[in-house]
């Protein structure tokens, strides 16, 4: 099945045969990382829309690139720890380290602070941008399981992705702890890794999205369920989907909401090739790792150094422009941060040999 789609797209490039990938993953997963930075950057004016489908979209794409077949049990999970927890950690340190320095600069002597800290890094419950990452990990090994205890049956698998996201969203309703290692995400998140697993493997959902002919009306279709769900969503529960705060809102809509923004998402990664974006998508990891922890509080200090758009009640068109700076700065030294890093001896960060 794979290598009928791989020649189907093969001569539209949606399709790299030297990774066995989706070219528009990339460009796709670049977007998502746009958007996170958006919005912890706090772009008041597309926060909102962004935050319906930004998270799903990774774990979407996350589920396009899976695969079970070629590893046993012990090997795919030496393989997710050294693409995820090698990177984990060592993205990671450099985040403490940062934050210790923060915290010392800022009279903060407390040293109970300072392990209560690495603490939250070694259990990982919600600790800044590296939350994903840990859900991702027990994500690949939970939906491994299922794919090789239910022999890759995919109505199987679906089905038990569904009990899976009932058992969550009540989790979340009566209880809505946050697990050690985000394990709770997990349950919320399956039916977006399930859907992208599915799509990739389903020819025939792909050329409903992709198919030339389709992609317009397509993409106003999911865009009015992206827009209209999540607006009676937040009309009905007044709250939306978040899942570091574990809010779902009215479950029901927030996903469908989410649903129809990662189509959308979908459909103009495929149709637009645009080679920074493409970078950005590929090379994902350090972008989103440090832009918030690192990056965006030394940039607010040079604005603050500078004493520019420190109003609290900016105009809109400052808005736009402190959004526009930040997000080019944030961009710029973060590409050459990956840069250094895959180009020395520090790519074992990234999990690179």
């Amino acid at each position: 099945m794979y290598q009928t789609i791989n020649k189907k797209y093969n001569d539209k490039k949606i399709y790299t045969s030297s990774y066995s990938r989706v070219t528009w993953i990339d460009i796709a997963k670049g977007y998502g990382i746009l958007f996170v930075i958006l919005g912890h950057i706090g772009a008041s004016f597309l926060k909102s829309e962004i935050y319906t489908f930004h998270i799903p979209l990774f774990f979407f794409l996350s589920g396009c690139v899976f695969s079970a077949n070629k590893y046993n049990l012990k090997n795919f999970i030496k393989r997710k720890i050294k693409t995820i927890i090698i990177p984990y950690i060592m993205l990671g340190i450099p985040m403490i380290i940062f934050t210790f320095f923060k915290m010392y600069n800022e009279n903060n002597r407390n040293i109970n602070d300072y392990g209560l800290l690495v603490v939250k890094f070694l259990m990982q419950e919600r600790l800044w941008t590296l939350w994903f990452m840990a859900c991702l990990f027990w994500l690949n090994i939970l939906f491994y399981l299922l794919v090789k205890r239910l022999n890759n049956n995919y109505k199987k698998v679906g089905a038990a992705t569904i009990t899976l996201m009932i058992l969550g969203v009540l989790y979340y309703k009566f209880i809505g702890v946050p697990l050690i290692w985000n394990i709770d995400v997990c349950l919320t998140a399956i039916p977006f890794f399930y859907a992208g697993y599915l799509f990739k493997n389903e020819h025939y959902i792909q050329n409903i999205v992709l198919k030339k002919e389709r992609k317009l009306i397509c993409f106003i279709i999911f865009l009015f369920i992206n827009l209209f769900c999540g607006m009676l969503a937040h009309k009905i529960d007044g709250g939306g989907l978040e899942m570091f705060r574990s809010s779902y809102g009215f479950a029901p809509l927030t996903y469908l909401s989410a649903f129809g923004g990662i189509v959308c998402i979908v459909i103009i990664s495929s149709s637009f090739d645009i080679k920074f974006i493409k970078y950005i998508g590929a090379n994902s990891l350090v972008y989103f790792a440090w832009h918030q922890t690192i990056i965006m509080p030394i940039v607010n200090e040079v604005y603050k150094t500078l004493n520019v758009f420190q109003s609290e009640n900016l105009s809109f068109s400052l808005k736009i422009l402190k959004t526009s700076l930040s997000l080019f700065i944030i961009l710029i030294v973060l590409t050459l941060a990956d840069y250094i890093i895959r180009n020395t001896k520090l790519k074992f960060m990234l999990g690179m040999k």
